[in-house]
Parts: C-alpha cells; sequence; structure tokens
C-alpha cells in the first residue's frame, strides 16, 4: 500500500500577520480522499446569524486551489463548543456562494448542509447571542489557552 503524505499546513498571505500569514487548516490525503480540517471559534467565525441562516466559510483561493473537484470532505470544530461539523467537498461545490465579510472572498456554506448540524437552526443559535462582556470574556479565555489571538488594533 502507497504510504500517504503527511497533513500539509495551509496559508494564505495576509500583510497583518506577517510573515507565514494567517492559518486556514490542516490538508491531508486519506483513502476516502482529502481532509481539510479547520479548527473555529464560533462566536467569532460563524457567519449569517443576524442577516441570514448561519453558515461557515473557507478562503475562496485555498477552496479553489485545494479542493474544488477533488473528492473528499471538510471538517470543522468549533474549538469553544466541542461541535463537529463535516461535509463533503461536492457539498460545498453545489451549495456555497462566494462572499466578501471584511476578510477576502470566501466560499460559505450554510450549516444545514453539514453532518453534526442537528438542533443547530437560526432560532437555536439567536437565543444562545451571548453579551459582549460574555464574549470578551470567552476571547481572553481562549487566549490565556492559545486557541486564538486577538489583533492589536492599537497600532
Amino acid at each position: 500500500m502507497e504510504k500517504l503524505p503527511t497533513a500539509q499546513k495551509i496559508y494564505i498571505d495576509d500583510p497583518e500577520r506577517g510573515k507565514g500569514g494567517r492559518f486556514v487548516g490542516i490538508l491531508k490525503e486519506t483513502p476516502s480522499g482529502l481532509v481539510l480540517r479547520k479548527n473555529v471559534i464560533r462566536e467569532k467565525h460563524l457567519m449569517g446569524i443576524h442577516f441570514g441562516e448561519p453558515m461557515y466559510g473557507i478562503q475562496k483561493e485555498v477552496f479553489d486551489k485545494y479542493l474544488r473537484g477533488k473528492r473528499g470532505r471538510i471538517e470543522i470544530k468549533e474549538l469553544d463548543t466541542g461541535r463537529f461539523l463535516v461535509a463533503s467537498i461536492e457539498t460545498w461545490t453545489n451549495h456555497s456562494s462566494a462572499k466578501n465579510y471584511g476578510y477576502g472572498k470566501q466560499v460559505f456554506l450554510p450549516v444545514r448542509f453539514m453532518h453534526g448540524a442537528d438542533n443547530f437552526s437560526r432560532e437555536t443559535i439567536s437565543s444562545e447571542i451571548i453579551s459582549v462582556e460574555t464574549r470578551l470574556a470567552m476571547r481572553d479565555l481562549a487566549e490565556e489557552k492559545g486557541i486564538y489571538k486577538s489583533r492589536d488594533y492599537a497600532k
């Protein structure tokens, strides 16, 4: 049996982050196809809850370069909830849309198309919206654990 390559860390250029750029996720080839594993913080990365349906995104340049037209899946782990969401690359190709919410063009897939999205309705998420103070406290805790690094906007 042919040995599979090791996991590859995927980055995109980001002048704010300097050398190395912005970390996107880990790409690995498996017998069932490519797997992109992406860790997110739900409170920071879940989009659409205020103006549409909840969705997660992947940078379009990464999707086009590594995933489009391939076989496999995308796995998203919410670090702050422990929830795993999974959808095939084919599902992302057929049901996603490209948008830019300030971090470059991304391909967004509504969570209703992802496995593990049970009880993940807009109503559930809206009822779980938390105060700014709680959100900042969660961010500070994530920073202490090394899960998240905030930007310094004071520069």
